[in-house]
C-alpha cells in the first residue's frame, strides 16, 4: 500500500478516471505526477468503498485521509507524551529522556516508541 499522499491528488485521480474511463493508470500517473501503484490503489479503494469524485470533492483533507487510509495510524487513541512537562523536567540535573519514555510506556504500553 502506498504511503498517504496529498488528498488533492486523490481528488484529481478520481476526477480524471471519471472524466475519461479509458485513461490508463499510466496516463493518470503522468498527469497527476505520482506512481502507477498509487493510482491503482486509489482507484481500487474507491471502487471497493464505493466512492465517486462528486462524493469527496467538498470533503476536507482529514475526511478524505480517513476514507482512504483508515488504519494508517497504529497509535490511534494513544495520547502523546506531555512535551511541556518533559521540557520542564529535563532542565533538572540527571534527568534523561529515556526515563520519561520508560514512564510513558509503563502508563501506555502501546504508546509511541
Amino acid at each position: 500500500m502506498p504511503r498517504s499522499m496529498k488528498m488533492a491528488k486523490i481528488k484529481r485521480i478520481l476526477k480524471l478516471a471519471e472524466i475519461n474511463p479509458n485513461f490508463s493508470s499510466r496516463t493518470i500517473r503522468k498527469i497527476v505526477n505520482c506512481s502507477e501503484d498509487t493510482v491503482g490503489f486509489i482507484l481500487s479503494a474507491a471502487a471497493s468503498l464505493p466512492i465517486k469524485y462528486d462524493s469527496i470533492k467538498d470533503l476536507d483533507e482529514k475526511e478524505i485521509h480517513e476514507l482512504f487510509y483508515p488504519n494508517n495510524n497504529s497509535y490511534h487513541g494513544v495520547p502523546e507524551p506531555d512535551v511541556n512537562c518533559c521540557i520542564k523536567e529535563l532542565k533538572k540535573k540527571h534527568v534523561l529522556v529515556k526515563l520519561f519514555h520508560e514512564e510513558y510506556l509503563e502508563k501506555y504500553p502501546n504508546g509511541l516508541k
